[in-house]
């Protein structure tokens, strides 16, 4: 497989990195908020998995990289997530989706305990819920890339903001 990339060995240095991380991290002084934010209501993060699973045939093969459908999320979901949390609780809940992709099935899970949480705790902070939430999934992959774009996934839901 070919990658231009190559021809560019030093393309990216340590100081380069830092300075595209300063430059999207940049908060505006006046308001407190990111100079450069790129989030839409609108969006979803599923586009991100779709364009992993199609930038390389030989990794799609290496790591069988093929986005679930949303709906079939959804029906797994529906018939594992939901009856866990009736039968079992939420306190101490936890769950690991052991091949994360793009974290699609995580994001899922975690909208829907913390859904459950804001119903079953309705004057708790909703912060603690998140956190309660966040704590309960967890993801693993033996594809590192897979686990950088399911951490690109989560930051770019806007979890970190509710």
């Amino acid at each position: 497989m070919y990658n231009p990339i190559h021809e560019l060995p030093n393309w990216l240095s340590g100081d380069a990195a830092g300075e595209l991380l300063r430059f999207f991290q940049k908060i505006d002084a006046n308001t407190g908020v990111l100079v450069h934010d790129f989030t839409d209501s609108g969006w979803n993060t599923r586009f991100l998995g779709d364009l992993y699973q199609d930038l390389s045939e030989a990794a799609r093969k290496k790591y069988a990289l093929l986005q679930t459908p949303e709906f079939v999320e959804e029906f797994i979901l529906d018939r594992t997530l939901n009856p866990a949390i009736d039968e079992f609780g939420l306190e101490g809940l936890r769950i690991l989706d052991p091949t994360c992709g793009s974290g699609h099935f995580m994001l899922g899970a975690f909208q829907r305990i913390l859904d459950r949480w804001l119903h079953t705790e309705p004057g708790t902070g909703k912060r603690e819920l998140v956190q309660r939430a966040l704590g309960a999934v967890y993801g693993v992959d033996v594809n590192p890339y897979a686990v950088a774009n399911c951490a690109l996934s989560v930051a770019s839901s806007g979890i970190a903001g509710k």
